[in-house]
Order: structure tokens, then C-alpha cells, then sequence
């Protein structure tokens, strides 16, 4: 509401300018602009704290109920993803988590923009409702479009900088453990094990070559 009310108070204060008013309008717009500069960046620093501690006390309740989850798998499971595999996966999920809700904090998306649309909207409606509808029907559905597509590939980038890793770590676990794969005779078990790891990320590559190839075009 601050955000959005700082034009309409700078263009209250050109008004007055340009027009033959008394000074008392001219103090008041003046100190009405002011109050609203000091108002901004004190209600953004009170709401990314508090933002900030929600998303953190959802993460750790997260964390513990994934890793109690994680633990309680059988032996088996462990033996087929690979225990270095799933230490990091919990780490990249987490630290998406933790990306995705964070960038929610910004003004540029979640809660914040969502209002600041709203408000920018019930503005623009009541100073000129004809350009309102306009820009109403036009922008967000250009804005929803170039979101989605660079979302997707973004989300397309990250799922192959984790399959890459998995790769990278099915890999090093098994050349750290060769002893005992030559000693038990599974060398293709492992050979096979790691080639899913490579066409899984192989696959992701693919995909990050179509989503840029939309974000280009």
C-alpha cells in the first residue's frame, strides 16, 4: 500500500506546483510524501524479518521430518540410491525449498506483488478505467507468460545441475568402495547404476536445450 501510494503523493505534490494553492496544501503534500518515503522501507524490513523467520521455522520442521523419513528406509534402499546420492539430494531439495520461498519474500513476487497489482489495478481503474481494462487483460497475461516459460527454465536447470551431481557422486562411491565391488563380483550391478545417473542426466541436458530454445524464442 506504501509502495503504490508514493506516485499518487509525488503527483499531489506537482499538482500543487503548478497550481495557485495556499502553502498550508503545499506543507501537507510535502509532509504527506515524507511520512511515506520513512514508512516504506520500515514496513519492508519488518515484514522480510518476520517472512523470514516463517519460512526458517517451516524449514526446520522440514528437515527433521524428511531426515527421520530418510532414516527410517530400509537397508535396501540404501543400497540401491547410494548413500552420498541421498545426502545430496536432501541438501539440493532443501536448498530449493529454501531458494523458492525466499524469492516469494521479494517485492517482485508472492504475496507483495500480488497486492502491489491489486492496489496498482483499483488505482488505475478509479483515475482512468478505460486504459484500466487494457492493461488489466494485457499485461498480466504477458507477465503470467514470460513467468511460467523462465520458471520452467529455471527449474529445468536445477534438476540438471542435481542429476549431474548425483552422477558425479554414484560415481565417486563407487570408485571409493572398488575393494569390495571387485570382492562381491558386482561390477556390472554397479556399471548399470551408474549408467542411469548418466542417461537421467543426459535427459535433463535435453530438456535445458528445449526450455532455453523457448526462452530465446
Amino acid at each position: 500500500v506504501v509502495t503504490c501510494s508514493l506516485p499518487l503523493a509525488f503527483t499531489n505534490v506537482l499538482n500543487v506546483l503548478l497550481t495557485p494553492a495556499p502553502l498550508q496544501e503545499f506543507t501537507k503534500a510535502c509532509a504527506i510524501l515524507g511520512s511515506l518515503y520513512v514508512l516504506e522501507p520500515i514496513c519492508t524490513l519488518l515484514y522480510v524479518r518476520q517472512a523470514t523467520r516463517v519460512v526458517q521455522a517451516y524449514l526446520n520442521v522440514l528437515k527433521a521430518t524428511a531426515f527421520q523419513s530418510v532414516v527410517s528406509r530400509n537397508i535396501e534402499f540404501f543400497d540401491r540410491e547410494g548413500p552420498s546420492n541421498v545426502a545430496n539430494l536432501l541438501t539440493t531439495s532443501f536448498g530449493r525449498v529454501r531458494d523458492c520461498l525466499l524469492a516469494n519474500i521479494d517485492r517482485q513476487r508472492g504475496v507483495r506483488a500480488l497486492l502491489d497489482c491489486v492496489i496498482a489495478l483499483s488505482i488505475l481503474i478509479s483515475t482512468a478505467p478505460q486504459l484500466a481494462w487494457l492493461f488489466g487483460l494485457v499485461i498480466p497475461i504477458m507477465a503470467f507468460t514470460v513467468n511460467r516459460v523462465s520458471a520452467t527454465y529455471q527449474r529445468t536447470i536445477r534438476e540438471e545441475s542435481t542429476a549431474l551431481t548425483a552422477e558425479a557422486s554414484a560415481g565417486g562411491e563407487i570408485l571409493r568402495n572398488i575393494r569390495e565391488v571387485r570382492s562381491f563380483g558386482t561390477e556390472q550391478k554397479e556399471n548399470d547404476r551408474y549408467g542411469r545417473f548418466v542417461a537421467r542426466s543426459g535427459a535433463f541436458a535435453r530438456r535445458v536445450g528445449m526450455a532455453r530454445g523457448r526462452v530465446e524464442a
